[in-house]
């Protein structure tokens, strides 16, 4: 057995080359060629600095970050495409102060007080939080599906299934750890 990380937009190359049999990811528009296992949806966040005056709210209307200096990652980015078309939803277009590729400086900005963002939880919970302020977004909520993909007319080797099998059951499991939590 052989695991990568990759990105979104490489997880489809790999799996249409053969070089990987399945992919756990961010689940995108359908394609015909793939077939689609959800495990969950994922939350997305509000993250301020613990003295911000928001940071004693229970959650933050959307829109509230139309209002807020805001350090983002890049257009590219598939977080910010998703924030970006919730904005647009909404009536409003975002207008970062400050643009980076990576977390640590969205965060290390955050912390400072040179803004807020918006960050999806398994990202968030890769990173040390302290320091932060996490608030459920509201008006709307903001999530993405995520899932296991493979190529319908492929061949899963018994191997194969039986790790989809596992992420399935562990991921049963935390969401009823989250429940009882």
């Amino acid at each position: 057995m052989h695991l990568k990380l990759l990105g979104v937009e490489d997880v489809v190359e790999n799996l249409v080359s053969g070089e990987a049999d399945f992919a756990v990811t961010i689940l995108q528009e359908e394609d015909e060629r793939f077939a689609v296992i959800p495990l969950y949806n994922e939350e997305f966040y509000f993250v301020a600095s613990p003295d911000h005056p928001l940071a004693g709210q229970s959650s933050v209307d959307f829109k509230r970050i139309a209002q807020e200096p805001v350090v983002m990652f890049p257009e590219t980015h598939r977080c910010r495409q998703l924030v970006d078309a919730a904005c647009a939803i909404k009536g409003f277009t975002l207008h970062p102060h400050i643009e980076t590729t990576t977390i640590d400086s969205l965060l290390q900005l955050v912390r400072s007080g040179a803004g807020v963002t918006i960050l999806s939880k398994t990202l968030l919970e890769m990173y040390d939080l302290e320091k932060l302020c996490l608030l459920p977004l509201r008006n709307p909520s903001l999530t993405r599906k995520v899932g296991i993909v493979y190529l319908k007319d492929k061949y899963l080797g018994a191997a194969a299934r039986e790790f989809i099998t596992l992420i399935q059951e562990r991921v049963q499991t935390l969401k009823k750890i989250q429940v009882q939590g």
